[in-house]
């Protein structure tokens, strides 16, 4: 069975500012990586990073929708349900998660996502199945996943 992937919203920010170097440098590398796994992104994220780079100006409207779209190609989107509500707020409780990121969490679990991207929380941590990592504390993914790594063909 191939491990599939996610990516909190946190992650993707990072790909549309140079000027913080060392974490665009390292979110290419992240994102390049996910390019080429089974990766799943929930609307949640892509609804967030829109709202982040749009109100602070990092992108104009029409270049984070052009984004978005190019990202709806690559990955596929998953979206929340009433399930995901009820999960999310028992997440918040039990792991002292945000209330959004328990969401996000809800949903990658529903999905049978093993692997979570995420700058928040504990790196390594785990919830039930899903690892929660920190990506921008790994050297080199190949080392770190090991045999769970599926370099995919892309479609472009």
């Amino acid at each position: 069975m191939i491990d599939k992937f996610s990516v909190d919203t946190n992650v993707l920010i990072y790909l549309v500012q140079p000027e913080q170097q060392v974490k665009y440098k390292k979110a290419k590398e992240i994102y390049h990586f996910l390019a080429h796994q089974r990766t799943l992104l929930s609307l949640q994220v892509l609804n967030e990073f829109y709202y982040v780079v749009t109100r602070k100006k990092i992108l104009a409207p029409k270049d984070a929708t052009m984004l978005i779209a190019e990202w709806m190609n690559i990955f596929e989107i998953v979206t929340p349900n009433a399930q995901t509500l009820l999960q999310g707020i028992e997440l918040q409780s039990e792991q002292s998660l945000s209330f959004w990121d328990a969401l996000l969490v809800a949903v990658a679990q529903q999905n049978q996502v093993r692997y979570f991207f995420s700058e928040d929380g504990q790196h390594n941590q785990k919830i039930s199945k899903l690892h929660i990592i920190n990506p921008f504390l790994i050297e080199d993914f190949e080392i770190f996943f090991g045999e769970n790594i599926n370099y995919k063909e892309i479609m472009t």
